[in-house]
This record gives structure tokens, C-alpha cells and sequence, in this order.
């Protein structure tokens, strides 16, 4: 069962709940999902300055933040980045996808969500995503059990 909580609450809920296998919170998450889109990024830029294609160039900390966090004076670049057919943006994009998983309001709706996602990354063979989304895919078992919102919420 995958549990997501606070890290200063890690220690008190495998005391409570020995049985729980994995216990990871948001943050560490989405650090998976940055080094992900961040290591693709590294290798799609090597081979795009091999051709002399420097669009990815003084870029990096744009895949690495949310949309929402993408400062009004370089949004429109951004946007323009997110169009071009790059490997990156599809990692981002299911990377940003990936983040409402946290929203869902139930275990149904987790397990349809995580379906439709976990084909797409597949299917993008995209590695270092797909990779990510296997360790999800493990830490969450072959059940794809989640803890409902209602019930598993944590908090610090």
C-alpha cells in the first residue's frame, strides 16, 4: 500500500501501521518526477546541439516547475517549447498530469485515474518516465491499492 504523508510523520505511522510497505509524501514524489524530466531533458539536448539546435539551451528550470509557477515574463516562451514536438514536453506533461493523482477524492477514482496513466506513459516510451511510473507501479502493487483521501489523509 502506497501511504503519502509529511515526512516528520513517517516514523509515527509505520509505528502504527507496520504492514504498510512504502511510505513516500508528495515532495519526494515529485522529486522522482523531476530528475525523470530532467534526465531526458539532458539527453534530448545533447542530441539536439549535435545538429546545432540550441532551443533547449538556458532551459532547464522551466520543466522542472509547474505551469503555475512559470513567471509571467517567460510563460510565452514556454508556451512556445511545449508546442515543439520534444521529447521533454511529453515527460512534463505527464509529469504535471501525474499531479492529480493527489487531488483524487477517492480509491475508484485513483485506480481509473492511475490506469489511463500508467497506459500513456507506457505507450510514450519515454525511459527515464517510464521508469518513475514502474516504481510507482511497484510501490503501489499489483492492486494499485491506495489509501482513500477520507481515510489515509495525513497531515503534519
Amino acid at each position: 500500500m502506497l501511504w503519502t504523508c509529511g515526512s516528520r510523520m513517517w516514523m509515527r505511522l509505520r509505528e502504527e501501521l507496520p504492514q504498510a510497505d512504502v511510505v513516500q509524501d508528495q515532495s519526494h514524489v515529485t522529486a522522482w518526477w523531476n530528475d525523470a524530466v530532467d534526465k531526458g531533458r539532458r539527453q534530448e539536448q545533447k542530441e539536439l546541439m549535435a545538429g546545432g539546435d540550441q532551443r533547449l539551451k538556458g532551459r532547464r528550470q522551466l520543466w522542472l516547475y509547474g505551469l503555475e509557477k512559470v513567471g509571467p515574463e517567460r510563460l510565452e516562451e514556454f508556451n512556445r517549447l511545449r508546442q515543439l514536438k520534444l521529447e521533454v514536453a511529453r515527460a512534463w506533461a505527464m509529469k504535471e498530469t501525474f499531479s492529480e493523482f493527489w487531488g483524487c477524492a477517492s480509491q475508484g477514482w485513483a485506480r481509473r485515474f492511475l490506469g489511463r496513466w500508467f497506459g500513456w506513459v507506457r505507450r510514450s516510451r519515454l525511459r527515464p518516465v517510464v521508469e518513475v511510473a514502474l516504481m510507482l507501479k511497484a510501490a503501489l502493487g499489483e492492486a494499485g491499492d491506495v489509501g482513500e483521501a477520507s481515510d489515509n489523509q495525513c497531515g503534519d
